[in-house]
């Protein structure tokens, strides 16, 4: 839930923003800080939250609660909505696959029993993270670094969490299931279902 938070009105509304500035490089690249510092700072203020809530909550497999937190670092940085809305699918969707291939091969040799669960972890939530830099080396090509409008920032902030409440509420709908049985039962019976 913490990383629906943090990734929060990105596929719909970011690609939309995007996509009406992709003619003007000048308004694109504020369109783009503007989005990435509101989409930013809501991350990181989801990603504190996620610390103290495991810090408080979690007593057995906190260093696996700890490291999925990374994937809240990794949808801070994710950009894939700017290649979404000005349509240049092709980095993004090399990255995901060298990074699948690179997830596949470090499992397949390193993973070889359950001690080896937070190693696992690391290595798909750090893949996560790293996925994200070629999308920032070719960004270059398509904006320059402008200054960010605050107010802008703001309101984009404020417009995308039209879409959390939609999204949060499907996801609740069909993971709700889960959440009762892990509040009732225990971390196997939850596994199984």
């Amino acid at each position: 839930y913490f990383l629906m938070i943090a990734s929060v009105g990105v596929q719909l509304y970011f690609n939309r923003v995007i996509a009406k500035s992709v003619n003007d490089k000048r308004q694109l690249s504020q369109q783009f800080w503007d989005i990435f510092v509101s989409k930013l700072l809501l991350s990181l203020t989801v990603f504190a939250m996620y610390i103290a809530v495991i810090t408080i909550f979690i007593d057995d497999y906190y260093l696996i609660f700890l490291l999925q937190g990374i994937y809240i670092i990794g949808a801070a940085l994710d950009i894939s909505w700017f290649y979404a809305g000005t349509e240049k699918f092709k980095i993004p969707s090399l990255s995901n696959i060298v990074a699948s291939v690179i997830v596949l091969s470090v499992v397949v040799i390193f993973v070889k029993d359950q001690s080896d669960l937070s190693l696992y972890v690391f290595t798909i939530a750090i893949v996560t993270v790293l996925n994200q830099l070629p999308l920032f080396i070719y960004l270059k090509r398509y904006i320059t670094f402008v200054s960010v409008n605050w107010r802008q920032v703001w309101y984009i902030f404020h417009s995308s969490l039209a879409y959390l409440l939609p999204n949060g509420q499907l996801n609740l709908y069909t993971s709700i299931s889960c959440v009762v049985l892990g509040l009732v039962g225990t971390y196997q019976q939850v596994g199984i279902f």
